[in-house]
């Protein structure tokens, strides 16, 4: 990004945000960066209706993916097939179906 972008971010983000005025800081060698994460952490903590509806969905589905867990888990079962069980019951209730399994460069979707 350039510094004429970040400085319009800036501008922008000052007038949406007062707090975040810190984000840059003068000093004698020019512009420099200043922590803003209480101030970001505090603004995530506000949700918007569609957010809430958006976690509520979400939640939702995962919580299906734990009922078919619970009624495919038995003896014998392989990994596999419980994650089959698993993914197929969070995708009905709406998962986009991004899972890790096993490791990081294993994805199913």
């Amino acid at each position: 990004m350039k510094f004429s972008s970040l400085r319009k971010t800036v501008k922008r983000s000052k007038n949406e945000f007062p707090e975040v005025g810190s984000l840059l800081i003068r000093n004698r060698w020019g512009w420099s960066f200043s922590d803003i994460s209480p101030h970001v952490l505090r603004q995530r903590m506000i949700k918007e209706e569609s957010e809430a509806q958006s976690i509520r969905k979400a939640c939702s589905a995962i919580h299906s993916g734990h009922l078919a867990a619970a009624s495919a888990l038995r003896p014998g079962i392989s990994e596999l097939e419980l994650a089959a069980a698993v993914e197929n019951a969070q995708r009905i209730a709406g998962h986009e179906g991004c899972f890790f399994l096993r490791t990081s460069d294993f994805v199913m979707g």
